[in-house]
């Protein structure tokens, strides 16, 4: 019909879209006699750290190849003199003899009197050299000297540390770095340690040579007496800071007693880990400033004492690296002589011989020959793992008094970790440049003497000041690459000569200025909510002040909001007046002072530690009342500390831009660190209005940051639909965008919206959907619905939860000994002790424990064996289910069945009730059994307002989470005339579960359409009932229950959706008709089934192969162009990007897998492919195929098949999945189906399964819903389906088998039968990759996995292979022709 309503629905996730087509019944639409609905899938979008490691590896490399180079330029002249060769023979090192060019078998030196062996008799490392070099100002030839700076340059160290390089005993100064250790832990105190300044013991302990549990004993003596765990707090656990210092492994949750640090991809650390400034370095910017700077203070102890340790009271490192060698020779002998005298020759060889697994001197040096045979589980060992496996034998020694001394020499460096100790080490990492610096200044000095090259001199000093700017000479941050911004997006350089640059020439050819300007701009991101607006960073005033408004909005007393008047002296008092960190007891007692509070008062709202302050405002606090400095300076002197680091260049703007400051003001300003920005503009907070959109007049002239000033409101209540903010915002965006300047792809503007890598990915698909559906209806649709997944893309993944029974314990571990001793003698400590798992996970079992076994309103003791008891005792919701959606624990209690009844939809709890429990909860608020939040909801004793009341339906209507409104603005721009409706996560949920249509993702993935046509029923009903102004709708006193539809214990069906729902002449829903469509479209299962199809562009690990070589012999790509895999070994697993039908001559049709180095040369031209084609398949048949043999069969030009490519075998559905061997490997299209009984059984299944993962031994009880008969049922309905349609076709030899098997299925425990029904399932599911082990049953351990030759002219198996291109919805596709006709 032409006036017919069309509605379209999407459920996006990471890694799928569901989406379906309806029309004003909920009916679905059909397009070409197919239903308009389906799943799209694809894989999910990876954070790009992974990659980002790679890429900052690759640079520092590069940057070391250009250092090299840049010392040959300088050397080359004065060595090809000496010999012509030297540098062709160093870069054919990796080459063996007979395939180098310019040497035979010495690399360094080939004279007629001097070859390597003569070089490595002089000196045995480089250090030996580079002593010489610094200690000798005689002649040397200019080849060791080269060889000398060339190592130094390589090998240069980090620059962490500000010493100068004249002054490098401040390297290993402890006092400094303890001082800035012990200031940092004041700080996140607020308070001083509780432990002295002195840093002498403290030094001993670090540098000692002792395990991680002996320096942890040593600390907790010396710092708190023994008793260190007495001194962790609510802030800081003492003894996981002890730990860290020690070595030792801990989490960061426990470290800063913080719980939301689980949510981090790292939470456990370990300062002793070679990449732990990595870790470092992701977790800048994710936890708390305080407790990164503290953090970062324990790293440089730690590291302070492996630099000691390496320099062993020299002050040059290449003499201390020359004493480890020595030493670690003197060890080694002692170690061979007492084997060889007191040990069997077994030992010896177990030792120092055998190349296996074992942790001996073998794996610890590493340098087993590659022609030797190898165990597999050879790999190298730890220092550590080393002295405990030669501690065993050493042990069993019984010398001679002779020789005692010299084992217990050896016992006392095993004790200690030392015992022969090597030169490289991942401890070398704490290294500082300056120590090299040193080194590498004193031996050009010397070679000054006899190499005259290193005189000359031009307008930037000698060839020796060259190379020594060379070693000090970093790329600023602020520059970037070195490449003009005209060639690379990522680059923006600004030149002020064309030319070379160079470390001596830098300052001459860039404009350092212009590149900073530009790196700023790069750096500043964009507002949230305005579009094209700067973010204010983090420190800024503005930024500062509205954080701590928008947290101390929140502050309620007696859970009550306080006046506006005691939230500005809150302000001034406590944040403004004072620098010290705001808790919530100086909160309380500012409220007392002031009269706004009593002491029986209790205030909530905010953390006992607030977390906002106004820092800068401190910081600045003093030059701005001296008028020395505006408001608007600061703001800009703070954007300059935050975007840099380099103190030297902030002084210099500081000079220019302010002279008016002394030079004591610009001092303090450089030792100011700000990092990281907010997320909201200027424009935002200042110039953002309330307006009326119909007239575009202003209502008000009290922008954003004035309203947090003088009202209670928090930033997501001004943004609520009582304000016209947003409605302004909105029109601000889009005359924004409609500039032609603004026009962005999707992608840059996903970016600029703050949406997360995973969900662009998802918005991406989603479009390519929205596109093709509007090209079927020729229209825009009327509504459109929208979910996003709870928490997609919006946190980081690997949340650990304890149990429920450790929660109860952790809580009732802080009770006082009474409390301990009435549960123990009630029985309820016995109770927990004995209760199921699965009981707790119930939470009226989890309540009854957490309220000590009493009923909330009336105090009653709750008899356990009774708690089930639904006539007895219930589950109330504190604020009632009519009222607003809240199935949290803090909503809820476990009540008398006759006080719930009384209690009703009403709120607040009645007088009689708040009274006389008053002090049962405040008990149980106090002792933490429950939260802030529960508290205040069951002492309330006012009604809700009209507000509050507006507010709850708006949570059902509206959307807060960045990600879902991201897509709503780009569909808005889309379709300007369409309505574009949230559906809140968790709706279609709770419908599911009240109708009985549970869905099961175990079995297939079909429910991601049925969940967008929900999304389309129940969007429509609550979009209807509540209109898009919840406040009027209150305010007009329409009555209302915001519960979707819910049966109670009596039968009686109450809820939004068993009335009819109607507004302005529009029926979105009648209970009478609307039940039956819904239950008719979603009892349907023709969906549209797309997995996206695609060409690898990286591989797994974002290469082209496995990134380790493998040894000579083996692997699938040469190391480098022309090397021998034979020879020096390769690179396995080339990534594949994807197939292409190609057909050969005598031959026949061939899917040929094309890999990813090659992709961009095959789709260059068709010689190219036609080329690479004949070169693979000549080396994979053994024959010598020709580029006039190949030919492309089909008409696309290349016939490129992509990874995902659908191919129908005999009617069945497969997706191409990988390559294996010769074969391509796929895996299966379609979906199983199954009754919703058998679907509810799989999910019992499933969950039982999950259950086993964590506790091996657990059984099936009573409570599982789990039974032998139930599961001889399932397993006859899986097998039947091996037997029927499609999936006969792949399946029907395993289904005989299976039932062949099925007395053997009876016989075995309910256990294991669910162990293997679990497998049966996970044979039919889409997309699967890996076998199923039916072992037990007949099948194989691998059995479900299916192949297919790649040359399809000896295929046998199959009479039509179809290729089958899908658009994104599904419902346009294209079958090629049959390709084993071709």
């Amino acid at each position: 019909m032409v006036d017919e309503k069309i509605f379209w629905g999407f459920d996006i996730g990471t890694d799928s879209v569901g989406w379906a087509v309806t029309n004003s019944e909920y009916k679905l639409k059909k397009y070409k006699n197919n239903l308009m609905w389906g799943v799209h899938l694809f894989d999910e979008a990876k954070q790009s750290a992974e990659r980002r490691s790679f890429r900052t590896a690759r640079r520092r490399l590069d940057r070391r190849k250009q250092r090299i180079i840049l010392l040959q330029e300088f050397f080359v002249r004065a060595v090809c003199e000496k010999d012509e060769n030297f540098f062709r023979r160093l870069k054919e090192s990796a080459l063996l003899p007979e395939d180098a060019e310019h040497r035979t078998n010495n690399i360094f030196f080939d004279d007629t009197d001097y070859t390597d062996k003569d070089y490595f008799e002089e000196y045995p490392t480089i250090h030996h050299l580079i002593c010489e070099l610094m200690e000798s100002k005689e002649h040397h030839d200019v080849r060791l000297v080269y060889l000398a700076c060339v190592y130094l340059l390589a090998h240069r160290g980090h620059f962490l540390l500000p010493v100068s390089e004249d002054d490098i005993s401040k390297v290993t100064e402890f006092e400094s770095l303890y001082e800035s250790f012990y200031k940092a832990l004041e700080e996140k105190l607020d308070e001083e340690p509780p432990f002295d300044r002195s840093a002498d013991d403290f030094a001993e302990i670090l540098k000692s040579h002792k395990t991680v549990s002996a320096k942890n004993k040593d600390f907790d003596k010396l710092l708190f007496g023994g008793k260190v765990k007495t001194y962790d707090n609510e802030n800081i656990s003492y003894s996981a800071l002890i730990k860290l210092l020690s070595g030792g492994t801990e989490k960061l949750s426990k470290f800063f007693a913080n719980e939301e640090y689980t949510d981090l991809e790292k939470d456990s650390v370990c300062v002793r880990n070679a990449d732990f400034g990595d870790t470092l370095e992701m977790l800048e910017g994710q936890i708390d400033e305080l407790d990164f700077a503290l953090l970062k203070s324990v790293k440089s102890l730690y590291d302070w004492s492996l630099l000691v340790d390496i320099l062993e009271g020299k002050s040059l490192i290449s003499e201390a690296k020359k004493d480890k060698y020595d030493e670690h020779g003197y060890d080694l002998d002692a170690l061979k002589y007492l084997f060889r005298e007191y040990l069997t020759k077994d030992d010896y060889n177990e030792m120092f011989k055998e190349v296996s697994g074992k942790q001996n001197y073998a794996s610890y040096v590493y340098n087993a020959p590659s022609d030797k045979t190898r165990d597999s589980k050879y790999k190298k060992c730890s220092q550590e793992d080393f002295c405990k496996f030669t501690k065993k034998f050493l042990s069993k020694i019984k010398p001679n008094e002779k020789d005692k001394h010299c084992l217990d020499k050896l016992l006392e460096k095993c004790e200690q970790n030392s015992l022969c100790p090597k030169q490289v080490t991942t401890d070398n990492r704490v290294i500082p440049y300056q120590l090299y610096y040193v080194e590498l200044k004193k031996i050009l000095e010397n070679a000054c003497g006899y190499l005259p090259f290193l005189n000359e001199r031009d307008e930037y000093g000698t060839v020796a000041d060259k190379i020594l700017s060379i070693m000090k000479f970093r790329v600023p941050y602020y520059v970037g690459p070195l490449v003009d911004s005209k060639k690379s997006p990522n680059a923006w350089l600004v030149r002020k000569l064309d030319g070379k640059i160079t470390p001596w020439n830098f300052t001459d050819m860039v404009n350092e200025d212009e590149s900073e300007k530009a790196f700023i701009r790069r750096m500043t991101c964009k507002c949230t909510y305005v579009a094209g607006q700067d973010v204010l960073p983090k420190y800024s005033l503005l930024y500062s002040k509205f954080s701590v408004l928008n947290e101390i909005n929140n502050i309620k007393l007696n859970g009550e909001p306080i006046s506006v008047q005691a939230k500005q002296e809150i302000y001034t008092e406590l944040f403004e007046r004072n620098k010290s960190r705001v808790s919530k007891k100086k909160i309380r007692d500012c409220l007392i002072s002031h009269g706004y509070a009593t002491d029986s008062d209790e205030v909530t709202g905010i953390d006992d530690i607030a977390k906002s302050a106004l820092r800068s405002y401190h910081d600045f606090k003093k030059m701005l009342s001296n008028g020395i400095l505006t408001e608007q300076q600061v703001e800009g002197i703070i954007e300059h500390i935050t975007v840099t680091t380099d103190n030297i260049r902030l002084k210099k703007w500081l000079k220019t831009q302010f002279p008016m400051l002394a030079d004591e003001d610009i001092k303090y300003i450089t030792k100011l660190k700000y990092k990281d920005y907010g997320r909201l503009s200027r424009c935002f907070l200042e110039d953002v209005l309330p307006v009326d959109t119909k007239t575009g007049e202003a209502e008000s002239d009290k922008n954003i940051i004035t309203m947090l000033w003088e009202t209670n409101e928090n930033i997501m209540q001004l943004l609520s639909s009582k304000y016209r903010y947003s409605e302004n915002i909105e029109h601000m965006n889009r005359r924004y965008y409609a500039l032609p300047e603004n026009h962005k792809s999707m992608s840059e503007r996903l970016k600029d919206m703050y949406v997360p890598t995973a969900v662009r990915r998802a918005v991406t698909r989603t479009f390519d959907i929205v596109k093709e559906l509007k090209k079927i209806q020729g229209r825009d649709p009327d509504k459109i619905f929208i979910e996003m997944a709870r928490g997609t893309g919006e946190k980081p993944k690997g949340k650990r939860t304890n149990s429920r029974k450790d929660q109860i314990l952790e809580h009732w571990h802080g009770l006082d000994n009474k409390d301990i001793n009435d549960l123990k003698k009630s029985g309820i400590w016995e109770h927990l002790d004995t209760i199921d798992d699965a009981k707790l996970r119930s939470d009226k079992y989890f309540l009854y424990f957490m309220q000590l076994g009493r009923c909330m309103y009336t105090e009653k003791p709750i008899p356990f064996e009774e708690v089930e008891n639904e006539h007895k005792w219930n589950i109330d919701h504190i604020w009632p289910q009519a009222k607003i959606k809240d199935d949290s624990l803090d909503n809820k209690v476990l009540v008398s069945s006759n006080e719930n009844g009384k209690k009703s939809d009403s709120y607040p709890i009645s007088d009689d009730i708040r009274h006389s429990m008053a002090g049962l909860w405040h008990s149980l608020y106090k002792k933490g059994l429950i939260s802030e939040k529960k508290y205040q909801r069951l002492t309330r004793s006012t009604p809700f307002t009209d507000d509050e009341l507006s507010g709850f339906i708006a949570r059902q209507l509206v959307e807060t989470r960045q990600s879902t409104k991201a897509v709503a603005t780009l569909l808005k721009v889309q379709f300007p005339n369409t309505e574009i409706v949230y559906v809140k996560a968790g709706l279609v949920s709770d419908f599911r579960q009240e109708m009985g249509m549970l869905k099961c993702r175990e079995v297939n993935d079909l429910h991601h359409a049925k969940d967008a046509y929900l999304n389309i029923v129940l969007g429509n009903v609550y979009n209807t009932r509540f209109t898009k102004d919840p406040l009027n709708f209150v305010k007009n006193n329409e009555k209302y229950s915001i519960k979707i539809f819910q049966k109670n214990s009596d039968g009686k069906k109450t809820g939004v959706m068993t009335r009819k729902v109607e507004r302005g002449g529009e029926v979105a829903w009648n209970p009478e008709t609307s039940f039956a469509i819904v239950r008719k479209m979603m009892s349907k299962n023709s969906i549209r089934y797309v997995r996206y199809a695609y060409m690898r562009k990286s591989g797994q690990n974002g290469g082209f192969f496995d990134q380790n070589p493998l040894r000579k012999g083996k692997g699938m790509v040469s190391i480098k162009h022309n090397l021998s895999i034979e020879k020096y070994g390769g690179y396995d697993n080339a990534t594949i990007s994807f197939f292409s039908l190609v057909s050969i001559k005598d031959f026949g049709v061939i899917l040929l897998a094309v890999e990813l180095l090659s992709a961009n040369k095959f789709l260059k031209n068709i010689s190219e492919a036609k080329e690479y084609a004949a070169d693979k398949l000549s080396k994979e048949f053994n024959v010598k195929i020709v580029p006039n043999d190949v030919a492309f069969p089909l008409n696309n030009r290349y016939n490129v098949v992509k990874i995902n490519s659908v191919l129908e075998l005999d009617g069945y559905r497969v997706m191409i999945a990988a390559k294996q061997n010769s074969s391509i490997k796929f895996v299966s299209n379609e979906s199983l189906i199954l009754s919703s009984q058998h679907m509810a059984y799989v999910k019992k299944i499933t969950k039982f399964i999950e259950k086993r993962k964590q506790d091996k031994v657990c059984m099936i009880n009573a409570f599982s819903g789990i039974s032998s008969e139930d599961n001889i049922e399932l397993y006859d309905v899986l097998v039947s389906k091996c037997n029927i349609k499609p999936f006969n076709i792949m399946y029907e030899n395993l289904g005989i088998k299976l039932s062949d098997n099925r007395d053997n299925f009876i016989k075995k425990s309910v256990e294991d039968q669910v162990l293997i029904l679990s497998e049966m399932v996970r044979l039919f599911k889409t997309g699967r990759k890996t076998g199923v082990n039916l072992e037990e049953v007949g099948g194989r351990k691998n059995s479900g996995v299916k192949t297919l030759n790649t040359c399809l002219y000896k295929v046998k198996d199959y009479s039509n292979i179809f290729l089958v291109d899908q658009s994104p919805t599904g419902l346009i596709e294209r079958k090629s022709p049959n390709l084993l006709d071709l």
